[in-house]
């Protein structure tokens, strides 16, 4: 109900678009097919999502509003990437604009930021199992050491100054 459908070229409260599909405003938009039947050379990732999200450089920013006004960017500061630094990452994440400019389809991040924190989560449990581990050898150590002193303690009694000295047998 009053909504809009749309194939091939339009625009949605703007006159002049660099994209096929221009809306200002938010949108709900379906076509990333996914299913599994769709895809081929499924494989994982082979290096570290967490070191690549490291190296990922996120920016707050402003845009330029007073220069590209029928772009009808928002005037609030912003949080996101730099489209030409993401591209060397994340190449998939990143498009050509028909007029030169270059966007960044944030949905195409999050598979890499899912998969570092999963690496993360793989990486935190690997570490509570080693301290568990730490923790129950700290707690033999103290359990030898406590039995050591018992031990010692009874191979070499404390000395009680009335016993220090040996009776002498004066007697002859």
């Amino acid at each position: 109900a009053g909504g809009h459908y749309v194939m091939g070229d339009d625009g949605i409260g703007i006159d002049n678009r660099s994209v096929e599909l221009h809306v200002v405003g938010n949108i709900f938009a379906t076509g990333n097919a996914s299913d599994r039947r769709f895809k081929r050379n499924v494989r994982p990732y082979a290096g570290s999502m967490l070191d690549l999200v490291d190296r990922l450089r996120t920016v707050d920013y402003e845009y330029r509003t007073e220069e590209f006004p029928k772009e009808a960017f928002p005037s609030t500061t912003q949080t996101g990437f730099i489209a030409q630094e993401l591209e060397q990452l994340v190449p998939n994440a990143v498009f050509d604009r028909a007029d030169g400019y270059k966007g960044v389809d944030y949905g195409k991040v999050t598979p890499v930021l899912v998969a570092a924190l999963q690496e993360l989560r793989r990486e935190v449990e690997q570490l509570k199992t080693e301290r568990d581990e730490l923790r129950a050898e700290v707690t033999r150590y103290e359990a030898m050491e406590a039995r050591l002193t018992r031990l010692e303690a009874l191979l070499d009694p404390p000395t009680n100054d009335s016993t220090d000295t040996v009776p002498v047998n004066t007697e002859k």
